[in-house]
């Protein structure tokens, strides 16, 4: 639901800010008051062409900000803003369009995020329909036709069903048009260079442990003559040298020895010595076959280089790690298994695809008997709708033909029907396609028919209609009003009307006006009290001269609408 619109320096509107509300909201003025300005601001707000004479005059840029409410099934403008990473805060969204003065580019923004336009535009259509005499027409969308008739036809869940069967026979039809384009770049010569490239491989034996060992056992050879060199000094300190560490220990032992003769309890002394010269026997001993296993061997340092500068060669032509050269090896031998049964995987691909494709075209048919079931319904409750809205002579058609598909063409999440919604306006006219022949209002007055006849199973959005009354009144007129009051249970709705018919049923009524200040002229808007509407559907009657007995139609008229009037002076 819009809740909030505010408008700045936008044609003749300097200023202006509107909260909307649910149900039946009324825009009346005077002609060229500005009324279809508001429903254009709107249209820009949500991705309409940007114009930059549009800025008013004097000023470098207009800015038109709006606030949506989004309602508990909003799933699809939900899914909207997740997939281009956008969070709205809470149930709200804030829409904002900027277009500079001069031709200057436009800029757009949804949640306070730079949008692209057409990131906006699909906002706008999940969440706004607007019908009038210049604003972009949903229903004209061929789209929008198929929905409706959808609709009507309770069909979604056999829409659902030809949507998922699209999606995997265009899965199917990909992989085999992958496997194609593998087989047609020369299966020969790629399987002799994968086969090379295994054997270049399999050759080095790789794996992360060698790699690893090789690496620690190069340290090893490399230093082996200062290792040897280390343990050389340290053992002849032990053992070698005069006095040595071990034969001053032993004589120190000698002395402790006597000098427990002396004092028994000294003993324990000299076996706690005798017990460290044991371990610095064996320390010197464990040196000593370190000092040998440390001679240099400039073979073997040689073998460990060339494997590692192997493992590097490979690991750079292959762009991986050396340590990952094991896991590269089965991915070529896995390409080459898909080679060597590239043949074979390919003909069972194009079976698959041949039974998704056919699984499609039978649930596309199912879709399109019910359509056609539903079409004929669809066409008389339309016309008679349009009976009522003072289009008593028009001839409406929901046509569903069926396209032929032809292997290669894309799988459409609709199906294989083309719906078109024709319409004869005028006797003995065959019905042809919307775009060709209805006027602004005629289009307002078949969207009206066509959200009446769908009821309660149109998706919930704001419709706005812009003079959707143009060219009626009387009888017609009433039939109109109800109509919009009857769609405003269900959704929210925005009318620019002249009728006062339609203008006494509304929830919220506002009224635009023109004002010349200091030589500017600007349009305002305000949303009138009781009293307000009863003086402006007074003026609607009968003009600019308000007369009591034009208020006090005007009052009995929001009465048996059940509007709220001003209470009468006595």
């Amino acid at each position: 639901m819009l809740s909030f619109l505010r408008i700045k320096n936008f044609a003749i509107v300097k200023d202006l800010a509107l909260e909307w509300g649910e149900g039946l909201n009324l825009l009346t003025g005077e002609t060229g008051a500005g009324k279809s300005i508001l429903v254009d601001a709107l249209g820009l707000a949500l991705g309409d062409r940007a114009d930059a004479g549009l800025v008013r005059a004097g000023e470098t840029r207009a800015e038109i900000e709006a606030v949506f409410d989004l309602a508990q099934d909003a799933s699809s403008v939900r899914a909207l803003l997740a997939e281009t990473g956008l969070g709205p805060e809470g149930d709200q969204v804030i829409v904002r369009r900027e277009i500079a003065e001069g031709g200057g580019r436009a800029r757009q923004f949804l949640c306070d995020t730079p949008v692209s336009l057409a990131t906006l535009r699909k906002f706008g259509d999940l969440m706004v329909e607007i019908q009038g005499q210049h604003q972009h027409h949903a229903l004209l969308a061929a789209e929008t036709q198929r929905d409706a008739l959808d609709r009507f036809a309770g069909a979604q869940a056999e829409r659902g069903a030809v949507a998922e069967a699209a999606r995997s026979a265009g899965e199917a039809a990909a992989e085999v048009e992958a496997l194609e384009a593998h087989l047609a770049r020369g299966t020969e010569s790629q399987l002799d260079w994968l086969r090379f490239q295994i054997a270049e491989i399999e050759e080095l034996g790789p794996s992360e442990a060698d790699e690893a060992a090789l690496r620690i056992e190069r340290g090893r050879l490399a230093q082996a003559s200062r290792r040897r060199e280390l343990a050389e000094s340290v053992y002849r300190a032990l053992y070698e040298e005069e006095p040595s560490i071990l034969g001053a220990l032993g004589r120190s032992l000698t002395e402790l020895e006597r000098l427990a003769e002396l004092d028994p309890d000294s003993e324990a002394l000299a076996a706690r010595l005798s017990q460290a010269r044991e371990i610095l026997q064996d320390a010197a001993l464990e040196v000593r076959d370190y000092r040998e296993e440390a001679e240099p061997d400039p073979g073997r340092l040689e073998e460990a280089e060339a494997r590692l500068a192997a493992y590097e060669r490979l690991a750079r032509k292959h762009r991986v790690e050396p340590g990952a050269l094991g896991a590269a090896l089965e991915v070529l031998r896995e390409e080459a298994g898909a080679l060597e049964d590239g043949e074979g995987k390919l003909r069972a691909s194009r079976r698959e695809a041949e039974r998704r494709a056919q699984a499609w075209l039978a649930a596309s048919r199912t879709l399109g008997a019910k359509r056609r079931a539903a079409s004929r319904r669809l066409s008389e409750a339309l016309a008679a709708e349009l009976r009522g809205l003072a289009m008593v002579e028009s001839v409406v058609e929901v046509a569903v033909e069926s396209e032929e598909w032809r292997e290669g063409s894309p799988f459409r999440a609709h199906g294989t029907d083309r719906v078109e919604l024709r319409l004869a306006p005028n006797p003995g006219e065959p019905p042809r396609p919307l775009a060709d022949i209805a006027s602004g209002g005629e289009l307002s007055r078949v969207m009206l028919a066509v959200n009446a006849a769908l009821g309660g199973k149109r998706r919930r959005r704001t419709l706005i209609f812009d003079e959707v009354d143009a060219g009626i009144g009387g009888r017609a007129a009433a039939v109109v009003g109800e109509k919009l009051r009857a769609l405003a249970r269900t959704h929210q709705v925005i009318v620019v009307t002249h009728l006062p018919q339609v203008a006494s049923l509304a929830d919220r009524h506002f009224v635009v006006e023109k004002r010349i200040e200091r030589g500017r002229t600007s349009a305002l808007v305000r949303e009138l009290d009781a009293q307000g509407r009863v003086q402006e559907i007074a003026r609607m009657m009968g003009g600019k001269d308000v007369t009591p007995l034009a208020r006090r139609h005007a009052a009995d008229m929001l009465r048996r609408s059940g509007g709220r009037p001003a209470r009468r002076s006595p």
